[in-house]
């Protein structure tokens, strides 16, 4: 296996993961299933490029760093909103 397959794989298992528990916090925050679950892909797609500033501080640090990461999303979707 590449290192490119690799990524992948983890990229993969670290969705099939922690999907539904950040999706249950885009829910918290946007109200309905659709525009949580965009959050939630726009959470992913930052999560996967802000990898390499992750560092590991114990057990549930990675779920923590994650949620936080995702909460800001949804804050920075709701702050877009209420300017239009």
């Amino acid at each position: 296996m590449g290192m490119e397959e690799q990524i992948l794989a983890a990229r993969r298992e670290l969705y099939d993961r922690y999907a539904g528990r950040l999706l249950a916090v885009c829910l918290r925050y946007s109200g309905d299933r659709s525009t949580a679950e965009d959050l939630m892909h726009d959470a992913f797609l930052k999560i996967y490029g802000a990898f390499d500033r992750f560092s590991y501080r114990g057990p549930g640090s990675l779920r923590a760093w994650m949620e936080r990461i995702t909460v800001n999303v949804a804050l920075e979707w709701l702050r877009s909103r209420n300017k239009l």
